[in-house]
């Protein structure tokens, strides 16, 4: 165990409850967590999300054909410090296709309802065949209970294709987010083009304007070029919509890319390269396209497969994503670094990602940027207990971040003020 988790267990002991400095558990002990999501409702109210696996996905381990999950929801009423019972999202046990690099999402619009979208298991009425489908459901009473699940995308009739080995169809590595007016967008990769031939994905989406009431018929966003198992991100401002994909390039390269929508999804603009260094590798990386949006600044982070060394670094653009400068490591003295997210908490720019620096542990390690993303503090660990923390989280409260990652088999949850110490002292303001 490293210095500063010895200090932080030691003060809990010591006083004999949980600090407010300090990580709090929030899935039940003795369950298998994993891949946590976290939103903050407009009461303030914060929801964890996250999946456990069953003893069908224990089974299925390596296999993701068999990737088993439910998905739970707790909710906090008092900033963080406790987290009520978790409820279950998924009425079906075992319903949910999903692990850290294929998580679910969530997001809580203004008026409070709760959305979730993941993928699902499905079997296929004619063939008797697996599938994996793209499901939404939404909650109206905070997350205490969720609808009847309902698919986003199609099913075709006969077998195209599937990056997941005995599966007729899978539209699986999507992602979500809400715009603030009642838009709810939801992508995914869509694998029914795949062939031999043509082994890459398309994007697909479906979009409500109605907070979730309804949603209209799913349409393709982008075309068969999309590195089928690297999960899509989106953020939205000012109705724009941003979409993160890794593009599968001509000469073999797997580059994260952004694409720009000005029309509430409909249609999207050319992907963008981010900053970092063409990635050559002839398989399918897992790898996501971390995004957070301030105005024309457009904030990515990833992982650099062809830096050397290979990292978790950053990149943005000034220009409303036209354009991205060189991308730069967040973490540069670590062996390892990897699963980076972005969020933006007033002025500050925050990421957190996973690391092995000096240890044989994977640590959660964050950083923030006051300089809008010209460059970041040093990296700082997260105090935890001892176990490899990974896929960490980060959504924006008043005044920082709430952060969550999953510590070994569980879900921890710390609060991070934008003027924490874990990020040093914050520069003098000039008048």
């Amino acid at each position: 165990m490293n210095r500063l988790a010895a200090i932080a267990m030691a003060l809990v002991a010591a006083a004999g409850a949980v600090q407010a400095a300090d990580p709090v558990v929030v899935s039940p002990p003795g369950r298998k967590a994993m891949a946590p999501e976290i939103a903050v409702a407009p009461d303030g109210a914060l929801v964890v999300l996250w999946l456990e696996r069953t003893p069908a996905g224990d089974a299925g381990q390596g296999n993701h054909n068999q990737a088993a999950a439910d998905l739970w929801l707790a909710r906090s009423v008092d900033g963080g410090a406790s987290f009520g019972a978790p409820v279950r999202v998924n009425a079906t046990p075992g319903a949910v296709w999903g692990f850290p690099v294929s998580k679910p999402r969530v997001a809580v619009s203004p008026a409070g309802v709760v959305h979730v979208f993941h993928a699902g298991n499905a079997q296929h009425a004619r063939t008797g065949k697996p599938l994996v489908l793209p499901l939404y459901t939404r909650s109206t009473d905070g997350g205490r209970s969720f609808g009847e699940p309902r698919v986003l995308g199609g099913m075709p009739d006969a077998r195209l294709g599937s990056p997941v080995e005995g599966s007729d169809i899978a539209e699986l590595f999507g992602t979500l987010a809400i715009d603030g007016r009642g838009g709810v967008y939801a992508y995914w990769i869509d694998t029914r083009a795949m062939t031999k031939e043509q082994p890459n994905g398309k994007v697909w989406s479906a979009v409500s304007l109605d907070d979730g009431v309804t949603f209209g018929a799913e349409f393709e966003v982008l075309p068969a070029d999309t590195c089928p198992c690297c999960q899509l991100t989106t953020a939205t401002q000012d109705g724009r919509v941003f979409l993160g994909s890794r593009r599968v390039n001509p000469e073999g390269t797997r580059d994260s890319t952004v694409a720009v929508s000005i029309d509430r999804g409909r249609t999207f603009a050319a992907r963008v390269r981010w900053g970092g260094t063409p990635w050559k590798i002839e398989a399918c990386p897992l790898k996501a396209t971390a995004l957070a949006v301030d105005g024309e600044f457009v904030y990515t982070a990833a992982f650099d497969g062809g830096a050397s060394p290979q990292g978790a670094a950053w990149s943005r653009s000034s220009d409303g994503g036209r354009s991205f400068e060189p991308a730069r490591p967040l973490h540069a003295t670590a062996t390892v670094s990897d699963a980076p997210v972005l969020a933006l908490a007033g002025e500050a720019l925050v990421a957190a990602w996973h690391a092995k620096a000096g240890g044989a542990e994977r640590r959660v390690f964050v950083a923030v940027s006051r300089d809008r993303g010209r460059s970041f503090s040093a990296p700082v660990e997260v105090p935890a207990p001892a176990g490899n923390g990974t896929y960490p989280v980060l959504t924006a409260r008043a005044g920082g971040v709430q952060l969550a990652w999953q510590q070994a088999d569980a879900i921890l949850t710390r609060y991070l003020a934008a003027d924490d110490p874990l990020f040093g002292n914050p520069p003098e303001r000039k008048p």
